[in-house]
């Protein structure tokens, strides 16, 4: 069972885990308002700013929040870009409400390994894989393998079951 240990307000997600379920990740929901201030109010006051990132040499706008100069999470806007359809939380303190955080090695994940809902990253994304998170819909789990394999297969369960969860993906529902 996962407890939270409240905090002052004014400290907000800077002090508590950065919980996750189907709904958002912290405060953020696929109600929340794609703009800084919203995403950094939904986070408890975490500093958020407009920036972007490179898929493929592509540009691609999303909002950063940061916690100590780290990056927390990423948000992304859909085609109208004024609702967050999509969140990556990269916090070290990023937890689901079964319990899984970043960190985690797949091997604690998944009782079953390989677990064929996973796939290899491709291009930008090489040396990740992506999976399906176990009792959710709209959660991924992308975990840091770094390891080669022919035609898109997933490294061996040895290598699996060690790779650790870097990143947890919130997908809005539609």
């Amino acid at each position: 069972m996962l407890a939270l240990i409240a905090a002052p307000a004014s400290h907000g997600q800077t002090r508590l885990p950065l919980l996750i379920s189907d709904d958002g990740i912290g405060g953020i929901t696929a109600d929340t308002p794609y703009t800084p201030q919203a995403v950094s109010a939904a986070l408890g006051g975490l500093p958020v700013m407009a920036t972007k990132v490179y898929f493929d040499k592509i540009p691609i706008p999303t909002l950063e929040a940061t916690r100590e100069g780290k990056r927390v999470l990423l948000a992304f806007g859909g085609a109208g870009g004024d609702r967050v359809t999509r969140a990556v939380a990269y916090a070290p303190d990023a937890v689901t409400s079964t319990g899984v955080a970043v960190g985690t090695p797949m091997g604690e994940v998944f009782s079953r390994l390989p677990n064929r809902s996973c796939r290899n990253g491709l291009e930008d994304q090489s040396g990740l894989v992506f999976c399906p998170a176990p009792y959710f819909s709209n959660i991924r789990f992308a975990f840091r393998c770094n390891h080669a394999t022919p035609d898109d297969e997933l490294p061996p369960v040895k290598v699996l079951k060690l790779c650790p969860l870097e990143s947890i993906i919130w997908l809005a529902d539609d």
